[in-house]
């Protein structure tokens, strides 16, 4: 699955201050087409326009301004 705008994924990432070698994994969702971002499982389907307002709040290395709470998000 390419990882095209909307595409879901995980990406596994060492911790920096963890001494142990012990790693961590993040969500990422593509906002920009990223063809060498391979772990991708699924596709957001609705509510791309809150992640592009939410995005706006957060700097170059992904670090947020504002924090954020979802609720009443529904379910599938």
């Amino acid at each position: 699955m390419p990882a095209v705008r909307g595409a879901v994924g995980m990406r596994r990432c060492k911790k920096g201050n963890d001494n142990q070698g012990l790693v961590g994994s993040q969500f990422r969702i593509v906002l920009h087409e990223k063809p060498e971002f391979s772990g991708i499982f699924g596709n957001i389907i609705m509510g791309l326009e809150l992640v592009d307002l939410i995005s706006t709040c957060g700097d170059k290395a992904g670090k947020p301004s504002k924090s954020f709470v979802i609720s009443a998000c529904g379910k599938l």
